[in-house]
């Protein structure tokens, strides 16, 4: 069934948002939806009642041991241990890790992170051997040995049971319907549990941007970077339930995707509280999966984020609360002097 932004149940959502925050009587609000509104009672119609929304979420991390190279002064070990410091703190009772065991050169710095990773007591899960995506892959075959030369490093590191979750490189199922089903159909009978995303920040975005301002010791670029990038994750938990609202008449668990790095280090605690602050409850993987929304159809799993994917699916154009290019807002900032401390 398709679903245009006309439609009666995208009407009738934000209409009774509308109700709930601007006082519109029941007849208002039948015939005039959110987006005939006035921007100022449109936004606060959108904003309030979903921030007052409670939800499930599992914090999942792609790209142990490290996203990139560490920052002048750290290494890969200490960023680790200082994001579980954080984790542990706020009593998340797990973080399944996604490891590319062979991708730095540093094995010993790997062994080092994964073993932390591990006695802190959280899971680790298949990101491939060296981050390889099926759009990348030259063959499916080359794909597939990627994927089965990682999992050396997840029986060493958990031993026989669960590890067999997948997060698929980027998000992506390959450039034809043949690779993604064949992946599906691989993936199903290594028994792999497909670990989707329904969230994400786009931190991944950040991490060169803030290496550059830390070595120019550009504070004026860090702190841009860093009130662009909480804005982002405040419009990216209001997208998230007004995507689940819209979709499922409810707030579905969430799978929040980060990314290990300097940069997640230093937001981790901004991005941990804005998810308590708006209703968020820490849960495992499993759980999240669990979930009704996450059984989708076999010819669409692991097709990027998942409440795109299914708002897409049934014809909705995507709301507007975040941004949806990180990576060029931040492209200049810290390239040289008189770019630093500006986002475009």
């Amino acid at each position: 069934m398709s679903m245009s932004f006309g439609s009666n149940r995208i009407r009738a959502v934000l209409a009774s948002l509308a109700f709930t925050i601007c006082g519109l009587n029941s007849a208002e609000a039948s015939d005039k939806p959110v987006a005939e509104l006035p921007s100022a009672s449109r936004n606060a119609a959108l904003d309030a009642p979903l921030s007052a929304a409670g939800f499930e979420v599992a914090v999942t991390v792609d790209d142990l041991p490290l996203q990139g190279e560490p920052i002048q002064g750290s290494s890969r070990l200490s960023i680790a241990r200082a994001f579980l410091a954080e984790l542990k703190s706020r009593r998340v009772p797990e973080v399944m890790g996604f490891i590319n065991a062979g991708a730095p050169a540093d094995l010993g710095e790997t062994d080092a992170v994964l073993r932390a990773w591990r006695r802190a007591g959280y899971p680790l899960g298949n990101h491939t051997l060296t981050h390889l995506s099926l759009s990348d892959a030259r063959s499916f075959d080359d794909w597939k040995a990627n994927v089965e030369g990682n999992e050396q490093y997840l029986i060493r590191y958990m031993g026989s049971k669960g590890w067999r979750y997948m997060r698929l490189p980027n998000l992506t199922t390959g450039r034809s319907k043949e690779r993604h089903d064949s992946a599906v159909d691989y993936l199903d009978a290594r028994r792999y549990r497909l670990a989707e995303v329904s969230v994400s920040f786009g931190d991944w975005a950040y991490v060169e941007a803030y290496k550059r301002c830390t070595m120019q010791r550009d504070e004026a670029g860090i702190a841009a970077l860093e009130a662009t990038y909480f804005d982002q994750v405040d419009r990216g938990l209001l997208r998230m339930k007004l995507l689940s609202q819209l979709l499922y008449s409810r707030q579905i668990r969430q799978v929040l995707v980060m990314h290990l790095s300097a940069w997640s280090v230093r937001t981790l605690p901004g991005v941990l509280s804005r998810i308590e602050a708006a209703g968020g409850r820490y849960i495992t993987l499993a759980r999240a999966l669990d979930d009704p929304a996450y059984r989708e159809p076999a010819a669409e799993r692991g097709k990027g984020l998942l409440l795109e994917r299914v708002a897409t699916r049934r014809n909705m154009p995507l709301p507007g609360q975040v941004l949806n290019r990180p990576d060029l807002a931040v492209a200049g900032v810290c390239r040289n002097s008189s770019r630093a401390g500006n986002i475009p």
